[in-house]
């Protein structure tokens, strides 16, 4: 019983922890808690499905808070909403897409191509940290449709790029932050239900334990996004999305 209740405890805590940083800096919670929980033995399918269900109520709690400390403006008539569902739509098509281009591709080129495209959008950004882009609609369609298709090229990728190329196509980076936060869930839930149809082995006890701790870190992840100063900002966002370029690397080869 006590080992069981530190199991628990300990993943409760992992994933508290990468949901901070996943709701700070709008990526790094796949990739972090896939890596731990693949090296502590779970199913990689219980891991993937676990990670979905909990980003999709992660994500929702998380675009809820930066809404509400001022991180992201989500009114009707406010410009984030607009370019949430245009993100939104066309990252599912380019999910859709991208699984149909996989089938044909090696996984390993494909994830090795995926960490260099962000590793790239890392340095574009520490590049241009100093100027400021012009935004665009029909960048905004290339990158959310870009983000969707190598999430499903590679079940990866999609904070990482969604967040760094919305800074670098001219989105605020606290905006970027809370948009990438709203835009995924209606993905990550269309996957779960292709799992449940396909009759997946879904363990509900993990997804639950993974659920409360970025449920309880959502609010927290706001709180430190509002503290964070927009230049810091785009610096710090510059470093972690290399940083995840770097852990998509590794674990292509290992």
């Amino acid at each position: 019983m006590s080992s069981d209740l530190t199991s628990i405890a300990l993943i409760i805590a992992v994933a508290f922890f990468a949901e901070v940083i996943h709701a700070t800096m709008g990526m790094g919670f796949g990739i972090m808690m896939t890596f731990i929980f693949l090296f502590l033995g779970y199913d990689p399918t219980e891991v993937v499905t676990s990670i979905l269900v909990a980003q999709t109520v992660g994500q929702i709690c998380a675009a809820f808070f930066h809404q509400r400390f001022k991180n992201v403006n989500f009114s009707m008539s406010g410009r984030e909403l607009k370019i949430t569902l245009v993100i939104t739509v066309l990252s599912l098509t380019g999910a859709v897409v991208g699984p149909l281009i996989e089938v044909n591709v090696p996984t390993f080129y494909m994830k090795l191509f995926t960490s260099t495209i962000i590793v790239a959008l890392g340095v574009f950004m520490l590049i241009k940290l100093k100027t400021s882009s012009s935004f665009s609609w029909s960048k905004l369609s290339i990158m959310g449709f870009s983000a969707g298709f190598l999430k499903g090229l590679t079940g990866c990728g999609y904070g990482p790029v969604l967040t760094a190329g919305q800074i670098i196509i001219g989105v605020e980076g606290k905006s970027a932050i809370g948009i990438t936060m709203l835009s995924g869930p209606i993905m990550f839930l269309t996957s779960i239900i292709t799992y449940i149809l396909a009759n997946a082995t879904i363990n509900w006890n993990l997804c639950l334990y993974i659920t409360i701790a970025v449920a309880l870190a959502s609010p927290l992840a706001a709180f430190f996004l509002k503290r964070i100063k927009s230049e810091q900002l785009t610096y710090m966002l510059s470093i972690t999305t290399i940083i995840m370029g770097i852990l998509i690397t590794v674990r292509t080869f290992f």
